[in-house]
């Protein structure tokens, strides 16, 4: 159990880190593409920021569920990557389809990762909800 949960924080800790320089990188980028300026909501650079915030998310997503699958391939013995990844999907995206679970000391990992998951739902959900707002403001300003 300890060595599940040393090896979730470590995971952890590289996501954390991955998606902290990704969000700086990002945010910087908008701050010099120009759209993190103020939009008009409705306007076509409205429907753009969105866009492209919702695919960053995509992104970062996809990329956390990598690094979880990079573990399982690795001490799980799963036989192909694509499979590895696609368990750690269904456990990112807390689908627990249950078509596969982890066996032995590592079984704790498929539910910590599901945690990761969870967390990063409630992080994305807050930052689309600060998008609308700021085009709501803009809106009414």
């Amino acid at each position: 159990m300890l060595k599940s949960i040393l090896l979730a924080a470590l995971v952890y800790a590289i996501n954390i880190g991955l998606l902290s320089a990704g969000m700086t990188w990002f945010a910087a980028h908008m701050r010099r593409s120009g759209l993190a300026q103020r939009q008009a909501p409705g306007s076509l650079r409205a429907m753009r920021l969105l866009y492209v915030v919702m695919l960053a998310l995509l992104a970062a997503s996809l990329l956390q569920a990598a690094v979880w699958a990079v573990v399982f391939w690795s001490y799980e013995g799963f036989s192909t990557f694509e499979t590895a990844y696609y368990f750690s999907l269904v456990n990112f995206a807390t689908l627990g389809y249950g078509d596969m679970v982890l066996n032995g000391d590592l079984r704790l990992l498929g539910p910590l990762e599901a945690i990761n998951g969870s967390l990063m739902l409630g992080l994305f959900a807050s930052i689309l909800y600060t998008v609308f707002a700021r085009l709501s403001e803009d809106q009414h300003s």
